[in-house]
């Protein structure tokens, strides 16, 4: 349905639902994905593995309070984190800049793999704990 409304709104898109019933992209199981393209939708299905991803479970992301997830937070956009945790921002990421790029024809996975390397590391590691820093402090004034 979110697809349809999307592809009306002649929006680049992808939506997903995970076989494990989480509505993001994680590295732990195969996910449903709606490529939304031109005004057309196209169901396609991505598994983390065709990536290389290491299998997760959702233990493996599961959070903690708000102090706990704050610190996972940080780590991560530094460039650390768990593997778990580090691979299911990385693939969400990837999937924000093929969405901000725009989707094609292409195999759901074909298009992640690029976006995958470009949002994993880089000259860009940090830059996210800066925006957060700097989002903490002016919103803390």
């Amino acid at each position: 349905m979110l697809a349809g409304v999307l592809a009306r709104r002649d929006a680049s898109a992808l939506v997903f639902r995970g076989d494990d019933g989480l509505d993001e992209l994680t590295p732990g199981t195969r996910s449903a994905v709606w490529v939304v393209s031109g005004g057309q939708v196209r169901e396609d299905e991505l598994n983390p593995a065709e990536l290389g991803l290491a299998p997760t479970t959702v233990d493996d992301l599961r959070g903690g309070d708000a102090t706990h997830n704050a610190e996972v937070a940080r780590e991560v956009l530094a460039g650390g984190g768990t593997d778990p945790v580090r691979a299911a921002v990385a693939l969400n990421a990837a999937a924000a800049l093929v969405a901000a790029q725009g989707t094609t024809d292409e195999p759901v996975v074909d298009q992640l793999r690029p976006a995958l390397c470009q949002g994993s590391g880089g000259a860009g590691v940090g830059e996210g704990l800066n925006v957060m820093q700097r989002w903490a402090k002016a919103s803390h004034q």
